[in-house]
């Protein structure tokens, strides 16, 4: 089969036109894609088959977490990191980038 690049499509897919991919994402065992975090360009060839995909992960990146000094110490931080938590658990990022800039926050 002869391979002529000026048969092929390129496309960026994102939300759930993302789902073409799944087959091959799980063939090799690879994570699936956070949808809200992710677009793909997808490599069609003439009869419309998937022949390639490159795609971009927006990983999200967690930072700062701010609290007013008077309110320090009340419990405010510890419930904030426990809402965003909740957040990046229920849309699974395949990985989380958090700046700890401080002994304190790195234990959080």
């Amino acid at each position: 089969m002869d391979k002529d690049l000026q048969t092929v499509t390129r496309k960026w897919l994102s939300g759930d036109d993302l789902d073409v991919l799944e087959p091959i994402l799980k063939t090799r065992n690879w994570m699936p894609l956070n949808k809200p975090l992710t677009r793909a360009l997808v490599a069609f060839d003439a009869d419309g088959q998937i022949v390639g995909f490159y795609v971009l992960k927006l990983l999200p990146h967690v930072e700062p977490l701010f609290v007013d000094p008077a309110w320090r110490g009340s419990g405010l931080a510890d419930e904030l990191a426990d809402e965003m938590h909740k957040v990046l658990a229920d849309t699974p990022p395949g990985g989380v980038w958090l700046t700890a800039e401080n002994p304190l926050t790195a234990k959080m």
